[in-house]
């Protein structure tokens, strides 16, 4: 806390506003771009994480992790999830993780908002 922000009043102070769980932050800090693989590739390098045992759980960590934190119900890939989801070309979560493929299709409450033509479309669109 800056000295000066301790004489401000709370009324004055900048605000983030009211947060819900699932409420999504643009950026993570000035050291990653908010996208969770980023985020356990930051996690395992500064373990020192190297076995592909040691990296998938930094996976977890910043997946379920942080909906078990936040409370979030209905979370992964599961029967009446929100559908939230990421397609990478990997073998392994932790070849996803270290070698930081392009999102070739990002699902959001079950809506494509992103793909590449890496990916064929659907039959008859």
């Amino acid at each position: 806390m800056r000295s000066d922000d301790a004489r401000t009043p709370a009324a004055r102070r900048p605000s983030l506003g009211r947060r819900r769980p699932g409420d999504l932050l643009v950026r993570d800090g000035p050291y990653g771009s908010g996208d969770l693989l980023d985020r356990a590739m930051h996690l395992a390098y500064r373990s020192t994480f190297r076995r592909d045992e040691d990296i998938e759980p930094a996976l977890e960590a910043v997946t379920h992790g942080g909906a078990r934190a936040l409370g979030l119900a209905g979370y992964g890939l599961a029967e009446c999830a929100s559908a939230d989801l990421v397609v990478v070309g990997a073998e392994t979560p932790a070849h996803a993780v270290v070698t930081r493929p392009p999102r070739d299709l990002v699902v959001k409450a079950g809506h494509i908002v992103h793909r590449t033509t890496a990916l064929s479309r659907p039959p008859g669109r």
